[in-house]
């Protein structure tokens, strides 16, 4: 059975360059670990992640690493043969993971987690499944 959605999730958008998205995602995750931590109790009253708790601030890095991996499988969809694009948009998003945990330690009241680049990776596990699923529903045999 076929998705009727694929395709649209799948079709890269060509009016701006491949690597935009991918950029733009690396930025805005690096800008992310740029801000301070602060306690939950003092942004009782306002959104803030810090308000959520704890095993949730976690879990989001599953399904944000897995839009990462998908921007990035995006991007490199063109690249060589299926292994080839699966295994870079997985070392680039791996590679945003690290670089997102190195920043953190750089910052007050945040720091690098192996539980966080342990949930980037089943995010990233979990992208690279649907991509290689949705996809083999598109080619033809």
């Amino acid at each position: 059975m076929k998705t009727p959605l694929a395709p649209l999730l799948l079709a890269p958008h060509r009016r701006e360059p491949a690597w935009l998205a991918p950029a733009a995602a690396v930025l805005g995750i690096l800008a992310l670990a740029s801000i301070p931590g602060v306690p939950a109790e003092e942004v009782e009253g306002r959104f803030s992640i810090a308000a959520l708790p704890p095993t949730l601030q976690n879990a989001l890095h599953i399904p944000l690493y897995g839009i990462i991996t998908w921007v990035w499988l995006r991007a490199l969809h063109h690249v060589g043969q299926r292994a080839t694009h699966l295994g870079l948009a997985a070392t680039a998003a791996l590679a945003t993971g690290l670089l997102d945990e190195l920043r953190q330690g750089f910052v007050p009241g945040r720091y690098a987690s192996l539980t966080d680049m342990a949930l980037n990776a089943a995010g990233i596990l979990l992208a690279l499944l649907l991509w290689h699923g949705l996809t083999r529903q598109l080619t033809p045999r």
